[in-house]
């Protein structure tokens, strides 16, 4: 992610092109699998942390732990909207990977819980994504996923279809970890990093969304104490 995005904001600012040629692999393809990937951890996430909160939770407390996480999350992409739209307005994000997971996650107590329902649920969204008489000229509606306006964003991932890899997250974590334990054995890998088995990656793994939202600062700080035009 740190890779794709410090590339392609190099290459936005007409500082450094990584691929001088066109290459659709990496500029188009390589984004939208660690996208994917992002959402479809999420969605595992979502289900171990079910696993460990279900026995104690009312209907009440799944609506307000999950819904309260997904509007924490959409609140930062909404951050992030306000500061592209006042940095690069022509190019500004007003439905990235933040709001998607938001409101995603805020969405999953209709279904978490229950693997066949995740899965019917993203079955019926990745329908809906097929459904060419659902596009309209809508802002609101490219949200969603369903318009035809013609725009330019730095993120682009509407609740349909992307919200199906979340939910598909959500049901095969439910069958890969019932009860919120692994149903199969994984060998720990003799790694050592910094002295300490796997102690960095874990680190990493634990603070995704902090690093997600510093990494794009940093660059930018950088480029600014080098004397870069960026803004």
């Amino acid at each position: 992610m740190i890779l794709f995005n410090w590339s392609y904001a190099l290459k936005f600012l007409k500082i450094y092109h990584l691929f001088p040629g066109t290459s659709f692999l990496y500029w188009n393809i390589f984004p939208l699998f660690v996208a994917g990937s992002f959402m479809f951890i999420a969605g595992i996430s979502l289900s171990l942390s079910w696993n460990r909160f279900r026995d104690e939770a009312s209907r009440k407390d799944k609506w307000r732990k999950y819904g309260l996480r997904g509007l924490k999350i959409f609140g930062l992409g909404l951050g992030i909207t306000a500061v592209t739209w006042l940095t690069f307005p022509d190019s500004f994000i007003f439905f990235g990977i933040l709001h998607l997971l938001g409101l995603s996650i805020a969405l999953s107590p209709l279904v978490i819980g229950d693997s066949r329902k995740t899965f019917a649920l993203s079955v019926f969204v990745v329908f809906l994504f097929i459904l060419p008489e659902l596009e309209a000229s809508s802002v609101f509606l490219a949200s969603l996923g369903f318009s035809s306006l013609s725009f330019s964003t730095f993120d682009y991932f509407p609740l349909v279809p992307w919200s199906a890899v979340v939910f598909t997250g959500i049901s095969l974590g439910h069958w890969l970890y019932p009860d919120g334990r692994r149903r199969f054995e994984v060998g720990r890998p003799d790694l050592e990093i910094s002295g300490r088995p796997l102690d960095l990656l874990e680190l990493l793994g634990r603070n995704s969304l902090f690093i997600y939202l510093l990494h794009q600062p940093v660059l930018v700080l950088f480029l600014v104490l080098l004397g870069y035009p960026v803004f």
